[in-house]
């Protein structure tokens, strides 16, 4: 047995795994990016004497050599089946994952945008243009759907407040829930609701502006945390107002400045910030955007976008 680093190979050149004699033979193999060190449970053949027929292999108490040593000896008797029975965390610490917004694929080349340092059971959230989330793994073999709004690392602790718009009732509302864990699909929002603002910065601030009738009344500033409490993504919400909203924003507090971070204090990326679609986003930060009522309805709604972030 042996784990070892391949680090560049030769086209159409042949290497030895084994010590290259014709009776060597692999049983098992694995690739691991990160140096993962899984767990193997090993059934003998049976034979007199041998008490033990089936033990674990643990890699990680395995050194990482060169792909031309030996290895060591793991046993002298025949092996009849191999079964994986664990996989490992990384031996190597975590490892930068980026997310490129193109081919809607990770990497660890630096690609796009750097999600954080993952390692181990850590997840990631993936948001799509039909409101719909769900986690997964950070395997940077796997493809997201071509509608991804958004990937980021998840983090079961991260409240999402979002503020929407009901056709059905012409009214605004803001929920706030914190997303479950699974790689089913789950929708936050109804299919007669249109998503205005999100954002996952505590202490945040919605502020209403308001038109027609009541163009003459004062902003609103409405305290997220404290307006509506946090419930399952099922929920419906908090209604925000009945007057003619003109304008609705989220104001995130200030975060005070942090030094830049080198060597092992490099950033992780965010968590739990999320963009809007590409149809809700404008460059600048006091640009303004429209969304489409209903028919019927001409009225429009202007709707502040500056740092809208779901999870």
């Amino acid at each position: 047995m042996k784990r070892c680093a391949i680090k560049g190979i030769t086209r159409d050149k042949e290497y030895n795994i084994t010590k290259g004699d014709p009776k060597s033979e692999i049983l098992y193999m694995s690739v691991n990016p990160n140096g993962e060190a899984e767990v193997l449970k090993i059934y003998f053949k049976p034979r007199p004497r041998l008490k033990k027929v089936i033990v674990d292999l643990d890699f990680s108490t395995v050194a990482i050599k060169g792909r031309q040593s030996q290895g060591n000896l793991f046993s002298r008797y025949g092996i009849h089946k191999i079964v994986l029975k664990e996989r490992g965390t990384s031996t190597l610490g975590g490892q930068q994952i980026w997310y490129d917004e193109d081919v809607h694929r990770l990497n660890t080349d630096g690609r796009g945008v750097l999600l954080g340092e993952f390692q181990g059971d850590d997840k990631l959230i993936v948001r799509t243009a039909k409101n719909v989330y769900y986690t997964t793994n950070f395997d940077i073999t796997q493809h997201f759907p071509d509608d991804t709004v958004h990937v980021s690392k998840y983090s079961p602790d991260t409240v999402y407040a979002v503020a929407y718009f009901d056709r059905s009732q012409n009214y605004y509302y803001l929920k706030r829930f914190t997303a479950e864990q699974g790689e089913k699909m789950q929708s936050f929002l109804d299919e007669d609701a249109d998503l205005v603002a999100v954002t996952s910065c505590p202490g945040a601030v919605l502020v209403l502006t308001f038109q027609g009738a009541q163009a003459s009344r004062p902003a609103e500033e409405i305290d997220v945390d404290g307006f509506v409490g946090v419930k399952s993504h099922r929920a419906k919400g908090k209604r925000l107002t009945t007057y003619d909203v003109a304008t609705l924003a989220f104001v995130e507090p200030e975060r005070p400045e942090r030094p830049e971070p080198s060597g092992e204090d490099a950033p992780n990326g965010s968590e739990g910030d999320f963009d809007l679609p590409e149809t809700m986003t404008v460059e600048g930060t006091d640009a303004e955007f429209e969304i489409e009522r209903p028919k019927g309805d001409t009225e429009e709604v202007i709707v502040d976008t500056e740092q809208l972030n779901l999870f």
